[in-house]
């Protein structure tokens, strides 16, 4: 894969990108640092990609590998008070099912938004999680019920 084809697919993952590492960090430095680094290891290791058809899904995967790190980095570390503060953001529709969607769990949050935000395919976001699409099946089941449940 060239440079530019390169950029060119990344451009268009743009707006993916950013909404899967919000899901997961919900930090916006955080997202930059995750993203940024994504992109960094995906260039140095473009050789290891079998399938430019599974770009989308290879990339996915690293910014994931890369976000998991990051939680994992800040649970290491104390917060400062400046860290503890929640992130002001500018006020969108529908808050309530965003923050429905957000109260549940990252194993099921995860799913629902590349399957659902993302229109990617159950077998595409298996490929992305690692996961047997059963898992990938049952966890949406799960995250709709519950979001069900609670609105209910």
């Amino acid at each position: 894969m060239t440079e530019s084809v390169f950029s060119e697919r990344v451009r268009a993952l743009q707006g993916p990108l950013w909404r899967i590492a919000w899901a997961i960090l919900r930090n916006s430095a955080d997202c930059d640092d995750a993203i940024q680094e994504t992109l960094l290891r995906a260039w140095n290791r473009i050789g290891s990609l079998r399938d430019e058809t599974a770009f989308d899904a290879w990339l996915m995967r690293i910014l994931v590998n890369e976000c998991k790190d990051i939680l994992r980095r800040r649970a290491r570390r104390p917060q400062t008070p400046m860290e503890a503060a929640p992130e002001l953001t500018a006020p969108e529709e529908n808050t309530a099912l965003r923050d429905s969607i957000f109260a549940l769990p990252l194993s099921l949050r995860l799913p629902l938004l590349l399957h659902y935000m993302e229109g990617y395919s159950v077998k595409e976001t298996a490929r992305m999680l690692h996961l047997p699409e059963t898992t990938v099946h049952w966890r949406l089941h799960a995250a709709r019920k519950r979001i069900r449940d609670e609105w209910n």
